[in-house]
């Protein structure tokens, strides 16, 4: 088990010692999200976040079954 005092911890791998810890680790994930994909909105609802994953991957789900099927059209 990895201690959660070690400051030589990557902090993705401390584990979560109760509420007020799951909530700076959000507060982390967000600020990620906000850095990696230029939203610039100071709160992203859940749902939102929920409702644009999902369709991503109802993207890649469509992809996979219409273009990337054994035998599909191909370019040359």
């Amino acid at each position: 088990m990895v201690d959660d005092k070690n400051e030589y911890c990557p902090y993705h791998l401390r584990m979560v010692k109760d509420v007020a810890d799951l909530e700076e680790s959000m507060k982390g994930f967000k600020k990620w999200v906000y850095s990696e994909f230029g939203i610039y909105r100071k709160k992203i609802d859940r749902y939102n976040l929920l409702l644009v994953s999902n369709l991503i991957v109802l993207v890649l789900i469509l992809l996979k079954e219409y273009v990337f099927r054994p035998g599909a059209v191909t370019i040359p």
